[in-house]
């Protein structure tokens, strides 16, 4: 559990509030849009064509097809032969950037932009483990960005999800783990900018991964719409915008 203090209410996230956003009411999935690639199973249906879970169609029949597949039937009413095509169910990794830079340090609403951001993304986290699919991310802190590969087991999301608990109390000086944070900031001087993180997402993402971006984009330069733009060709990207009224104002 966190060690952060009672009086800290909306100033950081506690990884007991992280777990408690997970939704109730049975499960829940993203709605895939287009077809997913991957090479492993899950629930989501992809373009691989093959002898898989469930009929799509019945096409011409084209060299190279699987002899065992020929729609018998089709083929002798048409007097061309045919070939059935089925759909494959197959996982869609989700990752999630998280951002909790100094910037996302602010409301004026009870509640800071960074405690915000990491309750949505503990949200996307259960929804994700829920549907089956493996979850992880980059969480961008004042001390640099910290990359979680893809998991599915409980135990390992759990550490993600805390390291999001952990992202919003970095620079408090709430424990002796937030103190050698602060210090390593220091160290190392200037923040990472949302383009390195971005970047660092991007080497991640595998084609068909579902990407959700949390942030209040400040910093959205050239270089991160660069590399936005890039991240989008091979994957499915949600930007999620965090803000505090007196900022729409």
């Amino acid at each position: 559990m966190s060690d952060a203090p009672a009086d800290a209410y909306g100033l950081i996230a506690r990884l007991d509030e992280l777990i408690a956003a997970r939704p109730e009411g049975g499960k829940s999935a993203f709605a895939p849009r287009g077809k997913v690639r991957s090479q492993q199973f899950g629930g989501y249906r992809s373009a691989f064509r093959g002898r898989g879970m469930e009929f799509d169609e019945v096409r011409l029949y084209q060299a190279g097809d699987d002899i065992r597949t020929i729609d018998w039937r089709v083929t002798a009413r048409t007097g061309r032969t045919h070939t059935k095509l089925f759909q494959e169910e197959r996982e869609r990794p989700v990752l999630i950037l998280l951002d909790c830079r100094s910037f996302m340090r602010f409301g004026t609403r009870d509640t800071f932009k960074s405690v915000l951001a990491a309750k949505a993304a503990a949200v996307l986290t259960w929804i994700s483990i829920e549907a089956g699919d493996r979850v992880g991310g980059v969480i961008a802190t004042p001390s640099g960005l910290h990359s979680y590969s893809p998991q599915r087991s409980r135990a390992r999301v759990l550490g993600f999800v805390k390291a999001m608990a952990d992202g919003t109390q970095e620079g408090f000086a709430l424990s002796p783990s937030a103190q050698s944070a602060r210090s390593a900031t220091a160290q190392r001087g200037p923040e990472p900018a949302l383009a390195d993180a971005v970047a660092r997402l991007r080497r991640t993402a595998r084609p068909g991964t579902l990407v959700f971006l949390i942030s209040d984009f400040h910093d959205f330069t050239e270089a991160a719409a660069r590399e936005l733009s890039r991240l989008a060709l091979q994957a499915q990207v949600t930007n999620i915008f965090v803000y505090d009224a007196l900022e729409e104002a």
